[in-house]
């Protein structure tokens, strides 16, 4: 059973806290859920339409992709300036600033189908496909770019997380492989191995390995 509700609105109406007049009666009944990113918003309603407002350079506005949200998105992924529809089939939709994710550029035709899990660094995303391979896209400096760890991510990934600055996956044959900002976990950690889960901050991470140790 899906719950749905109409939304309100309140606050800085430049960052979403005022419901423009020509999206008010789509989000008045039909809503399943909604999030909110720096400084705008975005609402799932109960056939996968995604509906956006706030600030246009935090994805606010989402006219770029307004075919591909009106209908069969089931999540929202998002980070400090962009957010990511997940849509049946393992279809990603990304929109907000370009540079921090809102465009996956090189990499959009690898997130056409097959995507099982996205996260996400303040400025990038990253997503694990079905096929155990890894794409990332954004800023650079925050995990936006696997050209330092590419070969390692193109199969035999089993999951993946993100604090605000860096990624981290876990691999089948108890690998860790880590990239994005070295302050936050983004450098290569050789006694790293076998986690089980990873538990996050903003600049750090944490976990635990399958012989019930934690690191």
């Amino acid at each position: 059973f899906i719950h749905v509700y109409g939304l309100v609105a309140w606050g800085d109406p430049t960052a979403g806290g005022s419901i423009p007049l020509s999206l008010s009666e789509r989000l008045s009944a039909g809503i399943t859920f909604a999030v909110g990113n720096t400084r705008a918003f975005a609402a799932v309603g109960q056939q996968g339409s995604v509906t956006t407002w706030g600030d246009p350079a935090c994805g606010g506005n989402s006219n770029l992709v307004t075919e591909e949200l009106k209908s069969k998105a089931f999540q929202l992924c998002y980070n400090e300036w962009a957010f990511t529809a997940f849509r049946e089939g393992g279809q990603l939709v990304c929109w907000g600033d370009a540079d921090a994710g809102g465009s996956p550029g090189d990499v959009a035709s690898s997130l056409t189908s097959g995507v099982v899990k996205v996260c996400s660094t303040e400025f990038a995303s990253a997503a694990l496909k079905e096929n155990g391979q890894v794409i990332a896209w954004g800023d650079h400096s925050v995990g936006g770019d696997l050209s330092p760890v590419h070969g390692k991510l193109q199969s035999g990934v089993l999951n993946i997380w993100g604090n605000a600055g860096a990624f981290v996956a876990a691999k089948e044959d108890g690998s860790v492989v880590t990239w994005g900002d070295p302050g936050a976990g983004g450098v290569p950690e050789a006694h790293i191995r076998d986690l089980v889960n990873v538990f996050c901050n903003i600049r750090a991470f944490a976990a635990i390995t399958r012989g019930g140790g934690a690191v």
